[in-house]
C-alpha cells in the first residue's frame, strides 16, 4: 500500500497512476488471506476441516453479486470492493455464522484486536534486550 506509487510508476510509467488508488485499496486483500490461511491451518490440525468448502461457496457467490452491483456505480472500485468484502466475508465473519468454526472467529477476533499490542510488547522486549546485550559487551 505505501508502495503503490512508486511499483505503478516503476512498472508501468506515469500512465498508469490512477491505478494507484485501486493498488492502495486492494493491498488490503492480504491481510483477508493471512487470517483465513491461518484459520485453515487450524482447521486441518483440530480435523474440522469439512466444511471448508463452504466458506469459498459463499465468497464466491458474495464476489459475483457484489460484482453486479459495484461495478455499475464504481466501476473498477467497485470490483477492488467487492473482492475485499467476499474475502472478509470467506475468511472471518463466515465463521461466526457456523457452530463448529465459531470458536475460529473468536481466535481471528482476538488476534486482530490484541495482536498489535502484542507486537509492540515484543519489540519493546526485543529492542530492550538488544540494549542491555550491547551495554554489557562494552
Amino acid at each position: 500500500m505505501l508502495l503503490s506509487s512508486v511499483i505503478i510508476n516503476i512498472l508501468y510509467g506515469s500512465d498508469y497512476f490512477p491505478a494507484i488508488t485501486v493498488m492502495k485499496v486492494f493491498a488490503f486483500k492480504g491481510f483477508f488471506v493471512a487470517i483465513g490461511a491461518v484459520a485453515a491451518q487450524i482447521m486441518i490440525v483440530e480435523a474440522v476441516h469439512q466444511l471448508a468448502y463452504i466458506k469459498s461457496i459463499v465468497g464466491g457467490i458474495l464476489n459475483v453479486v457484489l460484482n453486479y452491483f459495484l461495478i455499475l456505480k464504481m466501476g473498477i472500485m467497485g470490483a477492488v470492493w467487492a473482492s475485499l468484502a467476499a474475502f472478509f466475508v470467506s475468511s472471518y465473519l463466515v465463521h461466526f455464522f457456523m457452530p463448529r468454526y465459531q470458536y475460529i472467529f473468536w481466535i481471528q477476533t482476538k488476534s486482530v484486536i490484541f495482536g498489535g499490542f502484542f507486537i509492540v510488547n515484543d519489540l519493546k522486549h526485543f529492542l530492550g534486550t538488544k540494549r542491555i546485550q550491547t551495554r554489557n559487551r562494552e
